[in-house]
């Protein structure tokens, strides 16, 4: 069976969503509790701090996003059916995971330690973008 060819359950894949959309949203809270003020207090500059504010913004945008999506998907109100967009999703998300983790595992090989997070953002995005592009491809059971 080609993966590409699976029809989810809407509530299913509105489960999914919203659990990792939740993730996304409390591990971004944590980290903004804990790094900005970390950081202000250690005298970082706030032009230092801007790339990391801007993603964070981000984070909670794609959150929020992930959130209303999952809340549609279990009440069963879906989006139309859009193939091109969809296999982008699949695409997009499966590819932004494998990097990541290719990369992750290259800096540790190479000695360059750091970048923990990036494999389990990585995770949740795949976990988000997966299935909501499936079905958006393949519309729902």
């Amino acid at each position: 069976m080609n993966i590409l060819n699976l029809k989810l359950k809407s509530k299913t894949v509105g489960i999914e969503i919203l659990v990792s959309s939740m993730l996304i949203l409390i591990s971004t809270i944590v980290l903004a509790l804990v790094l900005i003020p970390f950081s202000i207090a250690s005298e970082v500059s706030t032009l230092a701090l801007i790339p990391y504010i801007i993603l964070t913004f981000f984070a909670l945008t794609i959150s929020g996003l992930g959130i209303y999506i999952g809340i549609r998907y279990i009440k069963n109100k879906g989006f139309k059916r859009n193939k091109t967009f969809g296999t982008l999703l699949v695409v997009l998300g499966l590819g932004y995971f494998l990097y990541s983790i290719a990369s992750y595992i290259f800096s540790n090989i190479t000695g360059n330690i750091g970048g923990e997070l990036q494999p389990i953002i990585a995770i949740f995005w795949a976990i988000m973008t997966i299935p909501l592009g499936l079905t958006l491809r393949n519309g729902c059971k």
